[in-house]
């Protein structure tokens, strides 16, 4: 019965969030919805937008993240901030995790990001061996 009502219930529409000041709105982002994820790169924040644009931007890293604190996403690295719908994917790379966008874009997974939340943005299976591979890894270079 739960099943068939988590199903049956209408979808939340999440409205536009719009930037009307800011880094993000210096940078011609508008629409808040269109920022698919940020990386850090040094002194920048290397922007990844819907229309396939990725603009570098002088800014603070966690300052980047501030604005898009309405926007359901999450940092999943020191230096990657990935938005919930805008995951396409995830691989496996050697011991390293990493998330797709839709446009092939592979960003970086960290060991803690996959325990605590991360999981939510990736496939059931994925998260599964995820966490798995994890919890029976041994941290032994301290």
């Amino acid at each position: 019965l739960f099943v068939v009502l988590f199903f049956a219930r209408p979808r939340r529409v999440i409205p536009a969030t719009l930037a009307d000041d800011g880094i993000l709105f210096r940078a011609g982002v508008r629409d808040l919805g269109d920022v698919q994820a940020v990386t850090a790169e040094d002194h920048y924040c290397r922007l990844h937008l819907a229309g396939g644009a990725k603009p570098l931007v002088l800014a603070r890293f966690a300052d980047t993240l501030d604005e898009l604190a309405g926007i359901d996403g999450e940092q999943v690295h020191r230096g990657a901030w990935i938005a919930a719908a805008s995951v396409d994917g995830e691989l496996r790379e050697g011991r390293a995790w990493r998330l797709t966008l839709a446009d092939g874009t592979r960003l970086p997974v960290s060991d803690t990001s996959i325990s605590d939340s991360t999981p939510r943005m990736m496939s059931d299976s994925f998260a599964a061996a995820a966490c798995r591979t994890n919890s029976t890894s041994s941290k032994t270079n301290l």
